[in-house]
């Protein structure tokens, strides 16, 4: 017989197998496009913005007030394009 408890267990088991393997949880789509869409340069006069969500991704916006990329934390969605992978691509993006 098939308790409550046992159902759950099974139920959760599945999902972080699925989770672990990626089936279920995926990174987020990189905000880097540079081969898909030609670069706005305004984009780095936006402020950074960590978007609605509550994942914990590190990434690099441009300051316009110290003309430098600082890191934050990204949610994981939303927020604006001035959100880059890594502080070389905010730097060759905004800095030059």
């Amino acid at each position: 017989m098939l308790t409550m408890t046992t159902c759950l267990l099974t139920f959760t088991l599945a999902f972080c197998l699925l989770a672990v393997d990626g089936a279920i949880i995926q990174p987020p789509e990189s905000t880097d496009h540079p081969n898909t869409t030609p670069f706005d340069p305004s984009v780095c006069h936006l402020p950074s913005n960590p978007g609605p969500c509550k994942g914990f991704f590190p990434r690099y916006f441009f300051d316009v007030k110290t003309l430098d990329c600082k890191e934050f934390i990204w949610g994981g969605c939303g927020g604006n394009q001035n959100n880059f992978e890594t502080g070389a691509s905010c730097i060759a993006a905004c800095a030059s």
